[in-house]
Order: C-alpha cells, then structure tokens, then sequence
C-alpha cells in the first residue's frame, strides 16, 4: 500500500487569492498563490517545520506565571491593573 503524504497542504486562500500553509494550528500566508516566491516560502516553512519536529517550539516557549507577573509591575506600576479589573 502506497504511503500518503503527511505534509501540510500548500492552498489558496480565496479571499485575498495568497497562499497559506497551517503548521501546528498556525496560519501562515505565502504571498501570491501559484507564484515561485510563494512555493520557495513553502518548502522554506515546512524544512523548518520538519525541522524542529512537527511543532513550532518557538511559540511554545512559555514564560513562568511570577516572571510575567514581575514583567508586568516593572513596566508601570501605577497604571496596572489587578486580574479583578481592580487598580493596585
């Protein structure tokens, strides 16, 4: 039995008419459908994608919850709001 391609699709994005590849629920717009450029971005994407693994480690990089938390009081303390919606 031949083996299928699990590669993600290279389609058409019909209202804009661009190319769009979907790598691991990400939307990912080419440029022109049918053009080189468009197909060069695609097999660049995709050797990446394959790359890291099927994922996009890149976005999964997470920051712990206190690092957000200490992000956030050090960029303007008076002006940030509670999770409640409540001034500090």
């Amino acid at each position: 039995m031949p083996r299928t391609s699990n590669l993600p699709k290279y389609r058409n994005h019909k209202h804009s008419d661009q190319a769009i590849v979907t790598l691991s629920g990400r939307d990912h717009y080419l440029g022109p459908h049918g053009s080189t450029a468009s197909v060069r971005e695609y097999d660049r994407l995709i050797q990446e994608w394959l790359a890291r693994g099927r994922t996009n480690k890149q976005e999964l990089e997470t920051f712990a919850v206190t690092e957000c938390m200490a992000m956030i009081a050090a960029s303007s303390p008076s002006s940030t709001r509670c999770f409640r919606g409540t001034r500090r």
